[in-house]
């Protein structure tokens, strides 16, 4: 200020005291009262009270007021958009979930797991956790598209309907005994098929035995296991394949005995208007069954032996023409044997390699009559499950459902996804398991314990590990699917018996297209069961669609509940490829140890320690503590998987995420929240007491209350975030940590 402006600023001053003693004087009368001044201003000060409340009530909601106090404007800005609430019908879903199932009377420090699920069992009649319950969705929803009159547009869509229906037609109790019947009459076509069968001709010559005729024809029906030998899908890498067609003894031997198999046999015969005699035919089948339990003597181990090449095989059982029977199984118009042969192994197993016995001498020494007889057996007793009715499912659902879902499940998860599905969910699903992996990337990066040996390796192995999510690309195509159903000739005219002999055939053919490719699908893997899976010999993720969708995973969820949801289950399939038995596969699937022996021991030593916990765990609602042993693999692997969702989670913005309903009071962070949600997926009715069987304490995952309790007092960020005191059950002084 310049000194023409203190002198302006002074006479400004003077004039306006004298203005204001003139008008002093002129009005003091009126409101020179002291009271009436008080008065005027009390008035003045409420209106200006009553203003800001009704500006701060339509401006900011009530949970934000009582928490903004300290904040300048920008803050507060900042706080009201971050809890805005999540009104989605998923979200307001969530949201009562959470409130219904919980506990508040439980502290939280003290038991998790009946905190966040204490009142689980008053609100669902489900007997199982969410997982289960979903389950039962997916098979109705299945079943509702079969019972429809929706007409069915495609070949796979067709072919269940036909199988679907006719099962259900053949269970009517009308028509069991003229069932039974007609497939007595269709397996004894079948046996015709395979060759001439001894039992079932008084002529019968030895000199019309083909030992390799009758097993390539037992092969083109559909069959796999021929007694002598058998063939099999390995999804684990031997010679550097990832998929190979293995030779290998056979492991099933009979399972009647020689009164059942007569009462069969005899029964066959007589509604074939076969002759027979009862002596000659009860020592037929003694053969057989001897000739069978002499097969069986040879030892097979856990592991495979020695890989051999299917030259070496041939060498050692010259009598077998493997590569011709193996070829039938084949599609004969779209089958690549060239790819089968290149990935067909085999090993030196005792019953193919031992120079003193082998399957060899066993065939060389035993009579052509003998063999046949065998053959037809293995067949029969194949087939007699079918009407016998020992092939169906024990369990809530329909047989004639649960048959059609499990022999064509990729039909089957095509219905679920077309009618039921947002694809979408997939795309985040897939984005998410990434995530997940760099953080078991950080995780081995910052273990202060592992040699740098070790700590590559198990980087390679996260880096390569493959995905499946929902379903394979292939099948993305449209009409990818029903080209494979292309041979599969189902009729509405066919038996019930004749549409199971087409459908095993079927997937027989389906196998050959499966290890003859590069497809992660394993067409004989059930596929509408809401559950995700790690596969060590393949090093394999695989999330599957009806898990990845709600109530468990949406893609409109909050990102931190999407993480603690559907991140969590990623982590712990993950965390398997690092349990007590991953470890020992590297990242082509193949079993080798790549731990230097200091981290392995130090491995076991860490491993223990969870080992020990679970032992001393009693649930108190099963009443005995379980083997932590035999769960111990289940144990690392949530562990793991929990310390990797929360690293991922740490790194997610969630400035711009909204808030569930009625949980203003911990969305500042989110970290009360991912833990909530976390527990959603244990959360089970106890109904176990402490009279429970002993197969309880047998099983191979731990119980619902300690992989909630357990894994999330391992955690020192639940501590923090729900600030448990030391000592408290979830915040013990001594916890396990693996990496």
């Amino acid at each position: 200020m310049n000194e023409r402006d203190t002198e302006n600023s002074l006479l400004l001053d003077l004039t306006q005291s004298e203005e204001i003693e003139e008008e002093k004087e002129g009005k003091c009368s009126k409101y020179c009262n002291p009271l009436v001044s008080i008065i005027i201003f009390l008035v003045a000060l409420l209106i200006v009270v009553l203003a800001l409340v009704v500006f701060w009530k339509m401006e900011v909601p009530e949970k934000t007021r009582t928490q903004i106090v300290g904040f300048n404007q920008s803050q507060i800005s900042e706080l009201i958009k971050t809890r805005e609430e999540c009104t989605t019908a998923e979200c307001i879903t969530l949201s009562s979930t959470l409130l219904n199932w919980q506990n508040t009377k439980i502290d939280p420090c003290d038991d998790f797991y009946e905190h966040s699920c204490g009142k689980y069992h008053e609100h669902t009649m489900n007997d199982g956790t969410r997982v289960n319950e979903k389950d039962r969705i997916v098979i109705k929803l299945i079943q509702h598209f079969l019972l429809s009159n929706q007409s069915a547009n495609t070949a796979s869509e067709i072919a269940m309907k036909i199988m679907y229906r006719s099962c259900e037609r053949s269970l009517q109790p009308r028509n069991i005994i003229t069932y039974r019947e007609a497939i007595q009459k269709e397996v004894f076509q079948n046996i015709k098929k395979i060759g001439n069968w001894p039992m079932a001709n008084m002529t019968w010559n030895e000199s019309e035995f083909s030992l390799n005729d009758m097993i390539a024809n037992m092969a083109k029906l559909h069959m796999l296991h021929y007694g002598f030998f058998e063939a099999g899908i390995l999804d684990y890498p031997i010679d550097a394949a990832p998929k190979q067609l293995m030779i290998r003894p056979a492991r099933s031997r009979f399972d009647m005995f020689l009164p059942e198999f007569t009462h069969v046999i005899s029964e066959l015969l007589r509604l074939s208007n076969v002759t027979f005699l009862n002596e000659t035919l009860t020592k037929d089948i003694q053969d057989g069954l001897n000739l069978d339990t002499e097969l069986g003597k040879f030892r097979i181990p856990d592991r495979e032996p020695e890989s051999v090449t299917v030259e070496e095989l041939k060498r050692a059982v010259p009598a077998i023409d493997f590569e011709r029977i193996l070829k039938t199984l084949l599609n004969p118009e779209r089958g690549n044997w060239t790819n089968v042969k290149n990935r067909t192994t085999a090993a030196r197993f005792e019953s193919f390699f031992n120079p003193e016995k082998n399957i060899s001498s066993i065939i060389f020494k035993t009579k052509p009559r003998v063999m046949a007889n065998y053959l037809i057996m293995k067949y029969i007793e194949h087939a007699y499950i079918y009407y016998s009715m020992r092939f169906r499912y024990a369990s809530k659902y329909s047989h004639c459902l649960e048959l059609t879902i499990n022999l064509l499940p990729r039909a089957a998860l095509r219905v679920f996804v077309r009618n039921h599905y947002k694809k979408e969910n997939m795309v985040v699903a897939s984005k998410m398991v990434e995530i997940i992996k760099d953080a078991f990337i950080e995780m081995f990066e910052n273990s202060t314990w592992l040699h740098e040996e070790t700590r590559k390796a198990a980087i390679l192995k996260v880096k390569k590990m493959n995905k499946v999510i929902g379903y394979t690309e292939e099948y993305e195509r449209e009409g990818a699917l029903d080209q494979q159903f292309e041979t599969l000739h189902l009729t509405p005219d066919d038996s019930f018996f004749t549409i199971m002999t087409k459908v095993h055939r079927f997937k027989t053919e389906q196998l050959m297209e499966y290890v003859s490719t590069n497809s992660l699908l394993n067409p004989i893997d059930s596929l509408v069961v809401t559950n995700a899976f790690y596969f060590p010999g393949k090093n394999l993720l695989s999330l599957l669609a009806p898990f990845l969708d709600k109530p468990h995973f949406d893609a409109h969820y909050p990102r931190y509940v999407t993480m603690a949801g559907v991140g969590r289950v990623i982590a712990h399939e993950i965390g398997h490829g690092f349990d007590t038995e991953g470890r020992h596969s590297d990242e082509t699937g193949q079993y080798r140890d790549w731990w230097t022996p200091e981290d392995s021991a130090e491995y076991d030593k860490r491993a223990s320690c969870f080992q020990k916990q679970f032992d001393e765990f009693k649930d108190p609602f099963l009443g005995e503590m379980q083997q932590g042993l035999g769960v111990l693999s289940e144990v690392i692997a949530d562990a793991l998987g929990m310390e990797a969702t929360w690293i991922a989670f740490k790194k997610l913005d969630l400035s711009n995420e909204q808030t569930l309903i009625k949980f203003g009071d911990q969305d500042q962070d989110f970290k009360k929240l991912f833990f909530r949600a976390a527990a959603l997926d244990f959360c089970a009715p106890n109904r176990i007491d402490k009279h429970s069987p002993r197969h309880l304490l047998k099983w191979s995952h731990p119980t619902h209350r300690f992989r909630i309790n357990g894994a999330f007092a391992n955690s020192r960020s639940f501590t923090e975030a729900y600030n448990c005191p030391l000592g408290s059950r979830m915040n013990p002084i001594e916890r396990c940590d693996l990496f």
